[in-house]
């Protein structure tokens, strides 16, 4: 026997793309045009021995000599809190070799990523429209 319940759900918003700069979405073609990753390299900055969990903080090279101060503080605030943490730096990284960095590190409790990193798209025709939008649950579920 199958049986089908059909709920009206109201009240509910829709999602909504809203910029401070009154920019549109993006698509894949669009934003793959821009954006060149083929590098699959980390480079590991500081990792600290003690700790509860791993956290890792990813950050775009580009920018790191710019704000090595604020992180050195954020990780010295991790660290007071519990956690181990490993900073990494990475430019032009692909979304698949920054997730199987992540993968790759045992204990990982979390990752901070800061600065343009790669992004993961997610794509459906399913109900008659083409959608595509960037997804980090990507980047959430290493081993799935």
């Amino acid at each position: 026997m199958v049986l089908s319940i059909f709920l009206a759900v109201t009240g509910i918003s829709l999602t909504r793309w809203i910029d401070p700069l009154g920019r549109g979405p993006v698509d894949f073609k669009t934003w793959s045009s821009v954006h060149k990753s083929y590098n699959t390299k980390v480079t590991t900055i500081l990792t600290t021995n003690k700790g509860r969990g791993l956290v890792d903080v990813v950050v775009n090279g580009g920018i790191y000599i710019e704000i090595k101060d604020e992180i050195t503080r954020f990780i010295s605030d991790l660290t007071s809190e519990g956690y181990q943490v490993q900073l990494d730096t990475t430019t032009n990284i692909t979304a698949p070799a920054l997730r199987d960095h992540l993968g790759s590190l045992p204990g990982l409790e979390g990752a901070i990523l800061v600065g343009e990193m790669p992004l993961a798209w997610f794509e459906d025709d399913e109900f008659g429209s083409w959608e595509e939008f960037p997804i980090d649950l990507y980047f959430a579920d290493l081993d799935g």
